[in-house]
């Protein structure tokens, strides 16, 4: 196990994307390659980076209601990733907010500490679906209206669930939500010679895909 601290990794992530509007997906990967982290530990951090972004929404709720101020970016941040272990990460209350008090800034950590003793001590109090699923409203009433309430909510948390990573015939590791796409793409090309354009490919998962399905391909990333 190296000495590097996985959480303090995560919250380094959590500010590029906070703070530069960094992809999740492409900082979190070269933060991995240049850290020493174990296998586990690098899912963990893999999990906190994803998980605090996805319940993004929920978090705020959370950490808000103990806030009787505004605080910065990178506070909230903080507060952000300790919220995410205790209510969705399964992380122990005590370990939860001590380690990630750890890696605040000595002089927020009071603060942290008291915040997230009170979420850790607090059943949640959501305010509605929106909210306690960490999606806009907006998205939240476009499918109630597609699908219905009881289907809408069903389809939203099993979105807030993490995907499971499979190996496609090549060795590529992609989830089958992805697999699918690609699949039901290639499905409706006209076989006179029809040409796919990628334009938001990176890292290269679908367009591979579908390529070695047998489809023409232009992948580019904007």
């Amino acid at each position: 196990m190296s000495g590097e601290d996985p959480r303090r990794l995560a919250l380094e992530v959590l500010g590029r994307i906070e703070r530069d509007g960094a992809y999740a997906n492409l900082v979190l990967r070269t933060a991995l390659d240049r850290s020493n982290l174990d296998r586990r530990d690098r899912a963990f951090v893999t999990d906190l980076v994803y998980g605090t972004t996805r319940m993004r929404r929920a978090c705020d709720h959370l950490v808000d209601s103990f806030l009787h101020d505004d605080v910065q970016a990178e506070v909230r941040t903080i507060l952000r990733l300790g919220a995410y272990q205790l209510h969705w990460a399964g992380v122990p209350p005590h370990a939860a907010v001590s380690a990630t008090v750890a890696v605040a800034p000595r002089k927020v950590r009071g603060l942290c500490n008291a915040v997230l003793r009170r979420v850790a001590e607090h059943k949640p109090n959501w305010p509605g679906p929106g909210v306690e699923l960490s999606v806009p409203d907006w998205l939240l009433e476009r499918l109630v209206t597609d699908l219905g309430s009881d289907d809408a909510l069903a389809a939203l948390a099993a979105m807030n669930r993490p995907a499971r990573a499979v190996a496609r015939d090549d060795g590529y590791h992609q989830d089958r939500a992805s697999q699918m796409v690609a699949a039901l793409v290639v499905d409706d090309l006209d076989p006179s010679g029809e040409v796919v354009l990628d334009l938001c490919a990176a890292p290269g998962g679908k367009a591979t895909a579908m390529a070695a399905a047998g489809a023409s391909v232009v992948a580019a990333d904007l």
